[in-house]
């Protein structure tokens, strides 16, 4: 079997935890358990009942809070089993979730509970939930206080109430995976550190603080992101500046914001902006439409060398594509297979090579690694091994070297090499299903669910 060592241009949607959410609609946790919102279209209440790939899961706290038209009590138990129930259900089909809740889904303000500490209790009851089925948990988009649950026109959006909603949602975030904030406002207040401090800092790896991200819910929407980036705050040089410095270890991720007709008043968006911007800040995931409208949008623009720096991957394989395509297929990570040796001396294997990632971002959150070897009669061996996908950074072509031993009762003969990288699945099937899928043509094996790297020869 041979390999192309070239980026092919097809779109790839089964990643986790990267891309597009394949799902994301508002969803009611009610005192009798979660309905599906009568807002929800027939299409997306299908899709509810068959949860599967990378979703955006956003529920509604109406019942629980007297300003929403319930009461002020914790959430029921009915309804926490049922949030566990679609969370297992996700993972079961490779599947995991970057999940929202709040207190309001209909832009309509003050719908929070009338005590700081109710908000804690829900937080803490949907934590419980998080860290049973952590297995299906991307992370948190930090939400629940505000319109939509998106941490503005609230009264508990001063630092006195918003700083402990944050930590209550890093507690409630299972493994240390990423807590994404509104806006730098919240990361400001939740550190105590002045802005001319955050402009330059770089949080520990491993510590609450390099868990903080932002969901970007103005993105591209003016030279401001519509206030995400401040001249009083966090500039966007500045913020780009620590998302480039954090991208390796939070998500950034939002919603394209307003039309074209709006924002082309601005520059920011324009692609010979945006695509620089997008790799330096690492963009994981967009909800929403990527400028693509009927009268301007992405597609009226031509991919090429015009538009790269030097410090860009290769992206050759994409010139004479639209921008509109070349940014939806680059959003989060995209690795490309670029060179493959494997040898064996006995059941001894060794493989070497290089991936390059082409992606704007890298895997945030840790990720099962293993060889399976299929035999020339169909047999599968798999063999876990050292090799931590989240060290191949956008931008960079990344040399592997790894060593496995085929168990003894492998028979001789020749055997076909794949490499699987995939979220903790519970199953064998849900980490077939949640497989990493490179980009090169013609390697990925939907059955196995795993890239082939090469072919070695057991004596």
């Amino acid at each position: 079997m041979n390999i192309s060592y070239q980026e092919s241009t097809k779109t790839i949607r089964r990643n986790p935890e990267m891309g597009y959410p394949q799902f994301s609609s508002w969803q009611d946790m009610k005192k009798e358990g979660i309905l599906i919102s009568p807002h929800t279209s027939e299409k997306m209440r299908d899709a509810i009942q068959n949860l599967s790939g990378y979703v955006n899961l956003l529920y509604t706290l109406t019942d629980f809070t007297k300003n929403g038209g319930g009461e002020d009590i914790p959430i029921t138990e009915k309804a926490l089993s049922d949030l566990g129930d679609q969370l297992h259900g996700l993972a079961l089909r490779g599947g995991c979730a970057l999940l929202r809740f709040a207190y309001d889904s209909r832009g309509e303000r003050d719908k929070e509970p009338e005590s700081l500490d109710m908000i804690l209790t829900h937080i803490k009851q949907i934590g419980e939930v998080l860290h049973k089925y952590n297995y299906a948990v991307a992370g948190l988009e930090a939400g629940i206080i505000g319109l939509f649950g998106e941490m503005h026109t609230s009264n508990y959006c001063g630092a006195e109430y918003s700083k402990p909603i944050v930590q209550a949602l890093l507690d409630a975030c299972p493994d240390g995976k990423p807590v994404l904030l509104r806006s730098p406002v919240y990361l400001q207040a939740w550190s105590g550190k002045e802005y001319a401090e955050l402009a330059t800092w770089t949080p520990e790896k491993g510590t609450d603080a390099a868990r903080l991200g932002f969901y970007n819910d103005g993105y591209m929407g003016s030279d401001s992101d519509l206030g995400t980036w401040m001249e009083d705050h966090m500039t966007r040089k500045e913020g780009i500046d620590y998302l480039n410095r954090m991208g390796t270890q939070v998500f950034y991720g939002g919603e394209y914001s307003g039309a074209w007709w709006w924002t082309t008043r601005f520059h920011t968006c324009l692609p010979e902006n945006a695509i620089p911007e997008m790799y330096r800040s690492h963009v994981d995931y967009i909800r929403g439409n990527v400028f693509k409208d009927e009268h301007v949008s992405y597609e009226n623009f031509i991919y090429n060398e015009d538009y790269e720096y030097s410090w860009f991957p290769d992206n050759s394989a994409y010139y004479g594509q639209t921008t509109w395509k070349f940014i939806r297929d680059h959003i989060g990570y995209r690795f490309v297979l670029r060179a493959s040796e494997a040898k064996a001396e006995g059941k001894e294997v060794t493989l070497s090579g290089k991936v390059e990632n082409t992606g704007f971002s890298s895997v945030i959150n840790p990720k099962k690694a293993v060889l399976i070897f299929k035999g020339e009669d169909g047999s599968l061996y798999q063999t876990p091994i050292d090799c931590d996908v989240r060290t191949w950074l956008s931008c960079q072509t990344t040399p592997y070297a790894i060593s496995a031993k085929l168990p003894e009762e492998a028979a001789p003969g020749r055997y076909e090499v794949y490499l699987r990288f995939s979220l903790f699945g519970i199953t064998e099937e849900a980490c077939r299903l949640s497989a990493i899928e490179f980009a090169n043509e013609d390697i990925f094996s939907e059955e196995i669910g795993g890239n082939f790297i090469g072919e070695v020869t057991i004596q």
